[in-house]
Protein backbone atom coordinates (compact mmCIF):
# COMPACT_ATOMS: atom_id res chain seq x y z
CA UNK A 1 0.00 0.00 0.00
CA UNK A 2 2.81 2.24 0.79
CA UNK A 3 4.15 1.67 -2.48
CA UNK A 4 1.39 2.79 -4.31
CA UNK A 5 0.94 5.89 -1.90
CA UNK A 6 4.23 6.74 -2.93
CA UNK A 7 3.21 6.38 -6.67
CA UNK A 8 0.10 9.10 -6.50
CA UNK A 9 2.80 11.21 -4.44
CA UNK A 10 5.13 10.98 -6.94
CA UNK A 11 2.59 11.45 -9.84
CA UNK A 12 1.31 14.43 -7.85
CA UNK A 13 4.99 15.99 -7.61
CA UNK A 14 5.52 15.63 -11.20
CA UNK A 15 1.71 17.96 -11.92
CA UNK A 16 2.92 20.43 -9.22
CA UNK A 17 -0.05 19.29 -6.80
CA UNK A 18 0.39 20.09 -3.12
CA UNK A 19 1.51 16.85 -1.89
CA UNK A 20 1.09 17.58 2.07
CA UNK A 21 -1.63 14.85 3.04
CA UNK A 22 0.98 12.72 2.60
CA UNK A 23 2.55 13.95 5.75
CA UNK A 24 -0.38 14.01 7.83
CA UNK A 25 -0.26 11.60 10.51
CA UNK A 26 -3.18 10.07 10.27
CA UNK A 27 -2.34 8.51 6.85
CA UNK A 28 0.87 6.91 9.03
CA UNK A 29 -1.73 5.93 11.52
CA UNK A 30 -4.38 4.25 9.67
CA UNK A 31 -1.39 2.40 7.59
CA UNK A 32 -0.03 0.91 10.99
CA UNK A 33 -3.46 -0.01 11.61
CA UNK A 34 -4.01 -1.71 8.42
CA UNK A 35 -0.79 -3.34 8.51
CA UNK A 36 -1.54 -4.77 12.49
CA UNK A 37 -5.03 -5.97 11.17
CA UNK A 38 -3.63 -7.63 7.87
CA UNK A 39 -0.51 -9.12 9.64
CA UNK A 40 1.54 -11.92 7.87
CA UNK A 41 0.27 -15.66 8.30
CA UNK A 42 2.51 -17.96 10.25
CA UNK A 43 4.99 -19.58 8.04
CA UNK A 44 5.02 -23.27 8.18
CA UNK A 45 7.95 -25.37 9.70
CA UNK A 46 9.62 -27.45 6.88
CA UNK A 47 11.65 -30.08 7.84
CA UNK A 48 15.74 -30.25 5.96
CA UNK A 49 15.80 -32.92 3.06
CA UNK A 50 17.89 -35.75 4.45
CA UNK A 51 19.41 -38.32 2.42
CA UNK A 52 16.76 -40.94 3.96
CA UNK A 53 14.19 -38.61 3.46
CA UNK A 54 15.25 -38.96 -0.05
CA UNK A 55 15.71 -42.46 -0.67
CA UNK A 56 11.96 -43.13 1.74
CA UNK A 57 10.63 -40.55 -1.34
CA UNK A 58 13.06 -41.80 -4.45
CA UNK A 59 12.84 -45.41 -3.90
CA UNK A 60 8.86 -46.39 -4.54
CA UNK A 61 9.82 -44.75 -8.34
CA UNK A 62 12.67 -46.56 -9.23
CA UNK A 63 10.93 -49.85 -8.09
CA UNK A 64 10.45 -51.75 -11.81
CA UNK A 65 7.58 -53.88 -9.66
CA UNK A 66 5.60 -50.62 -9.11
CA UNK A 67 5.57 -49.43 -12.37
Amino acid sequence: MKLYLSGIKSYQLDLGIDCTAFSDPRLERTLQGIKRDHAEPERRIRTPLTLPLLLSITQPASNPELR
